[in-house]
């Protein structure tokens, strides 16, 4: 019983520290190429929905194993909602600006909740077979081209552009991020295995430490 009590509190503290790093990185991603002053109040918002889904999840689910965390699929809808806001204050930084991005993405997110559960109340979930390809194929490849702009964008403190790639000091500081990318393609390979994503996680720590000496 006491091991079994030990692996919970082992699994917890790595499931929320994935989560944390998830919520860090979209909000790192929304909000990084849009103004860095707008970075700290978008991590408080998505570590607080990441803790409340968490807990609404794991009170409320009818299942024991549920484990809730910040779904990065939205990103492309929320990168159009937070450009189009700080665009319409004449692309500058101001408290107005940033409260009509909190309320926009909590309103967004609200409405988006109960859609869902709407479906899933209605046993309506089959209607998303009826998406056509391509709409749900433009919509992974945007998805994907925000995460790879975004996190080498983030990851060098500069535009991420073709013309980046022949610069030494942009390719020096985005090889860590490709390198924690690379092993996270290949851990996905061992999912399976319990130890992957801490080997994942530690590989990566002592890399950056070998890396930056």
């Amino acid at each position: 019983m006491q091991s079994s009590y030990i692996a919970n509190i082992i699994s917890g503290g790595l499931i929320a520290l994935v989560n944390i790093s998830v919520a860090v990185s979209v909000a790192a991603l929304l909000f990084a190429q849009t103004d860095q002053r707008l970075m700290v109040p978008g991590i408080a918002i998505l570590l607080i929905g990441t803790l409340v889904t968490g807990l609404g999840g794991t009170l409320f689910s009818g299942y024991k194993a549920v484990v809730c965390s910040p779904r990065n699929g939205l990103i492309p809808v929320f990168a159009v909602i937070v450009s189009s806001i700080y665009v319409s204050f004449g692309s500058e930084y101001s408290v107005g600006a940033e409260a009509t991005i909190i309320v926009a993405i909590m309103v967004t997110t609200t409405f988006a909740g109960l859609f869902l559960l709407l479906l899933g109340r209605l046993k309506l979930g089959n209607l998303v077979r009826y998406i056509p390809y391509p709409v749900t194929g433009g919509f992974f490849a945007g998805i994907g081209y925000i995460f790879i702009q975004g996190g080498l964008t983030v990851a060098s403190g500069r535009d991420a552009d073709l013309g980046s790639i022949a610069d030494p000091q942009f390719i020096q500081l985005v090889t860590p991020a490709v390198v924690l990318a690379l092993c996270l393609i290949i851990g996905k390979m061992f999912r399976d295995n319990r130890l992957s994503v801490p080997g994942i996680l530690l590989l990566t720590v002592l890399f950056s430490m070998v890396y930056w000496q």
